[in-house]
């Protein structure tokens, strides 16, 4: 399917905050779903296939590697460039590795493979934005690590942690945004669900109130509870 970045809009175009979480996360989020949406899967109430997903993401990958190369926004080291720029290493999360800019800018080398393709890496970028936007993450360019692994590198707000929220308080702000809290006994894990968006890997390194007492989401797992994931969603892209 051929896009170009007015149908990549149109994929939220019922839904104004997911639009502006797609905007929010600037120009090579959107021209970077431009060049993955030619080789995405199209959304159906057909069973989840994640071993599809994965082969359509290696055409997304090498696309957008070629695409990035030609427009200059492929990092080739980015450790180097990074502690050229003055960014001093700061941890790691679990899909990131992330540096600081001082204290105002985190800078994170995200991997994808949890999303299993390109396209679902991207709309968890949308998601996260839409639900947080004063923690928006903005897409900086594209790269390899050192195990060559695809990444996407992204800036973020640096916020200094007031307050980290508690599971009770967590489950708390989840329902009152409209999610319901749902428990995997077998592996010890916890989603929250609504009919548009699953929210995973929520625990409390990932969530903060600030001094002011506002709720700031660092970091998650986000997902578009389509009806093919077999999760009673209800979430479908419009092209």
């Amino acid at each position: 399917m051929k896009q170009d970045a007015g149908t990549a809009f149109n994929r939220f175009r019922n839904d104004p905050s997911f639009q502006r979480g797609f905007e929010s996360g600037g120009s090579l989020l959107v021209q970077g779903s431009v060049v993955v949406g030619r080789y995405g899967r199209a959304v159906s109430e057909a069973p989840y296939d994640a071993e599809a997903e994965r082969e359509a993401s290696i055409e997304q990958e090498r696309a957008l590697e070629e695409w990035a190369l030609e427009n200059h926004c492929w990092v080739q080291d980015i450790v180097s460039s990074y502690h050229s720029l003055g960014f001093r290493f700061y941890g790691y999360g679990g899909e990131a590795q992330v540096y600081a800019e001082g204290d105002k800018y985190v800078h994170k080398i995200c991997r994808i493979e949890q999303y299993d393709s390109l396209q679902r890496f991207f709309d968890r970028i949308v998601i996260q934005n839409a639900m947080c936007p004063a923690a928006s993450l903005l897409v900086e360019g594209f790269g390899r690590n050192a195990d060559g692994d695809f990444v996407v590198l992204m800036r973020q707000q640096f916020f200094r942690q007031a307050h980290l929220m508690n599971e009770k308080e967590i489950s708390l702000y989840m329902r009152c945004l409209g999610f319901r809290k749902i428990v995997d006994e077998s592996y010890g894990t916890i989603s929250y669900l609504s009919d548009i968006v699953i929210v995973e890997d929520l625990h409390p390194g990932n969530i903060w109130m600030t001094d002011e007492g506002n709720v700031v989401i660092i970091d998650g797992a986000f997902f578009f509870n389509t009806p093919n994931l077999g999760r009673g969603g209800r979430f479908a892209f419009e092209f």
